[in-house]
């Protein structure tokens, strides 16, 4: 399957929505590539106030710098809909991993 990007276009969350809607059904964690070196988790204030941060194992946190806002959606409705954590805020997330090792190296 084929996907259009909308790298780098400032689009309306209405339209993200509606064009988010080309990655129903497809396992957005193998399309990003995903693997044990890095763990994907969202803070999630609302619709309109997200960010997929990537643990990873030499690094710690690092946001996403992916540049497709369709995309990047996509990724955060998968992530919040198959038990990904999600987080309000940062500091929620640093006090979370400080308490839990994570990541185990």
């Amino acid at each position: 399957m084929e996907f259009i990007s909308y790298a780098h276009q400032d689009l309306s969350l209405k339209s993200i929505k509606k064009l988010a809607k080309q990655y129903d059904g497809v396992n957005v964690w193998d399309l990003m590539g995903i693997d044990e070196d890095e763990f994907p988790f969202l803070i999630w204030e609302s619709e309109e106030s997200y960010s997929v941060i990537y643990w990873t194992k030499h690094s710690g946190m690092m946001t996403s710098l992916d540049g497709c806002p369709v995309l990047n959606y996509a990724f955060a409705l998968w992530l919040k809909g198959n038990a990904h954590p999600v987080f309000s805020n940062i500091e929620d997330a640093e006090k979370y991993a400080e308490e839990h090792n994570w990541p185990n190296s």
